[in-house]
């Protein structure tokens, strides 16, 4: 695996752990906000397959 290729997944990883957080957080203080971590860990997934395949 690359470096670059390394470095683009990690940071997408941080990016999906954001997400998952501000959906579970979103869901505790129930500010109805979870599209918000959805849409992001969907951009996530589809950053993960572009970037790997």
């Amino acid at each position: 695996m690359d470096k670059r290729t390394l470095a683009k997944n990690l940071a997408l990883v941080g990016l999906g752990f954001v997400a998952v957080l501000h959906t579970a957080l979103s869901f505790y203080f129930d500010t109805n906000l979870a599209i918000v971590g959805a849409a992001i860990l969907i951009v996530v997934f589809v950053g993960l397959l572009v970037v790997n395949l």
